[in-house]
C-alpha cells in the first residue's frame, strides 16, 4: 500500500467535506433570499446574491473531481469509494434546505424540490447502507473495505473537512 496514495485519499475526503459545506451554506443563503440571484455591475439587480454564493461555482464542480480523484486512489489502497458519500450528502444538503424553506414558507415549490433532492439523494444513501453492511472491521476479503476507514479515517476528516469548510465560509460571507 501506497503512503502516497492513504495521503492523497484522506486529503480528498478533507477537501470534500470542505467543498460539501461550502455548497450547503451557498445554497442556504440563496433559499433565504428566494431561491434566485444575480449579480451584475453592468444592470441593476433586484435581487442581489449574499456574499459566499460565488462558492458555489468552484464548489460543484470540484466536489466532483475531488470524489472521482479520491475514488481512484481509494480503490487503490482497498478504501471505500467518496462518490457514494460524496452523492448522498450533496443532495442530502440539497434536500435539508428546501425542506427547510418548505416549512418556514409553507411553499408546495420548496416541498417538490426537496422531494426532487432526497429522490437523488436515495439510490447514494441505498447504495451505502449497502456497503456499511457487506464491511467487517477487517475486511476477510481482498478488494472490500473495512469499517476501520469509514470510522477511523472519513468520519473524523469529514468533521473537519466541514468545520474548515465553515470557518472559511463565514470569514468569506
Amino acid at each position: 500500500m501506497s503512503m502516497r496514495l492513504v495521503a492523497w485519499v484522506l486529503g480528498c475526503v478533507l477537501l470534500l467535506a470542505m467543498l460539501l459545506a461550502w455548497i450547503f451554506l451557498a445554497t442556504r443563503a440563496v433559499v433565504a433570499v428566494g431561491g434566485s440571484c444575480a449579480t451584475s455591475s453592468a444592470f441593476v439587480v433586484a435581487n442581489p446574491c449574499p456574499d459566499g454564493t460565488w462558492l458555489l461555482a468552484p464548489a460543484i464542480p470540484g466536489v466532483v473531481i475531488v470524489a472521482l480523484s479520491g475514488s481512484g486512489a481509494a480503490q487503490d489502497v482497498g478504501a471505500p469509494n467518496l462518490f457514494v458519500p460524496m452523492w448522498a450528502l450533496l443532495f442530502a444538503g440539497f434536500t435539508w434546505n428546501f425542506a427547510e424553506a418548505a416549512l418556514d414558507d409553507f411553499s408546495v415549490v420548496w416541498l417538490l424540490g426537496a422531494l426532487m433532492f432526497a429522490g437523488f439523494a436515495a439510490p447514494a444513501v441505498w447504495e451505502g447502507r449497502v456497503l456499511l453492511r457487506g464491511a467487517a472491521w477487517r475486511s476477510p476479503e481482498p478488494g472490500r473495505p473495512s469499517l476501520w476507514w469509514w470510522t477511523g479515517c472519513y468520519l473524523p476528516l469529514l468533521v473537519a473537512g466541514a468545520t474548515v469548510g465553515i470557518w472559511t465560509y463565514t470569514l468569506i460571507a
